[in-house]
């Protein structure tokens, strides 16, 4: 399957902010990293703060078991790159997936207003 086609539901949700062209010319330059299995993708960034940096898991789509696998992937890069934390913004079901076993929890909401 090709990645696009599993990421598009994850671009579609933000706004016309962004389309697959935009990703592949950021994951081009090395702004965002793309983890692959056969079902599914991850994507990241790595973002500087003053006081160290973050990995985000920016837009991800495919199966939960596959996807797993790809957020380990992404937690090792992620102590590669000495980031201090991981984020995602995301629909609020993640918060029931695999993802509070390894630690992730709510630290925020994010709200947004279509202009």
């Amino acid at each position: 399957m090709r990645v696009e086609s599993i990421l598009k539901p994850a671009i579609d949700l933000n706004n016309g902010l962004y389309h697959s062209e935009d990703i592949l010319r950021e994951l081009v330059s090395g702004q965002y990293q793309l983890f692959v299995s056969e079902h599914s993708a991850l994507v990241t960034t790595v973002n500087p703060y003053p006081r160290g940096t973050v990995l985000h898991l920016f837009l991800a789509g495919g199966n939960l078991e596959e996807l797993e696998q790809l957020y380990l992937e992404s937690e090792k890069y992620a102590r590669y790159m000495n980031c201090k934390s991981i984020t995602l913004s995301g629909r609020l079901g993640w918060q029931k997936t695999f993802l509070k076993e390894y630690g992730m929890k709510p630290s925020c909401i994010h709200m947004s207003k279509e202009l």
